[in-house]
């Protein structure tokens, strides 16, 4: 038998044996944003932190619901701002069975951090992916907080709005935690 024919023929055969339509994959990219269009499109903006989280099936999907101990409310949160709030995220581990989403945020008990959210009431979800959760830690000098996060690691930003790239104008790697919150308290103000 020729190399063609045997190629039609297992080609006819795994179409015999196929059961059903082949299950597409599919992928997310999520562009660099810029500092201001976070600010700008997050509806809530907190600092706090992680006090439990639970994985749960929903719609052949799991998810993770963060359970967030709101330190300060850096922008909405109105009327009642309340003072845990439910962050949903995708992937978690349900029994055995563990989804991951790549670039999604991943939260630890006891872990303190900075999220831009979207969503109302008690459930949010964190805003632009991994781009909207920012990991707080001790600072260098002494009382001080650090905060670092993928903003701090890209050098060129797009605003989503104009369609434009730019030079990124946040230090690498991070920065103080009160200086990044005075950044977004000003862009806030410029609003």
């Amino acid at each position: 038998m020729s190399t063609a024919c045997r190629y039609l023929a297992f080609i006819f055969i795994m179409l015999l044996l196929n059961p059903g339509p082949v299950p597409v994959a599919r992928a997310t990219m999520v562009i660099p944003s810029s500092l201001e269009y976070m600010t700008g499109r997050a509806e809530t903006i907190v600092l706090g932190r992680v006090t439990g989280q639970s994985a749960y099936w929903e719609d052949k999907v799991i998810y993770t619901a963060v359970a967030f101990e709101v330190s300060e409310y850096i922008k909405g949160g109105e009327p009642d701002r309340p003072a845990t709030l439910e962050i949903k995220v995708t992937g978690g581990q349900v029994g055995d069975i563990r989804l991951e989403m790549d670039q999604a945020p991943v939260f630890n008990a006891g872990e303190e951090a900075l999220l831009f959210l979207v969503g109302d009431g008690y459930k949010h979800q964190v805003y632009g992916i991994y781009y909207g959760a920012y990991r707080v830690s001790p600072g260098t000098r002494a009382g001080s907080k650090w905060v670092s996060g993928p903003l701090f690691d890209n050098r060129e930003v797009h605003d989503l709005a104009t369609r434009q790239s730019r030079s990124n104008t946040l230090p690498v790697g991070g920065e103080d935690l009160a200086r990044f919150i005075d950044r977004i308290r000003s862009l806030l103000e410029s609003r």
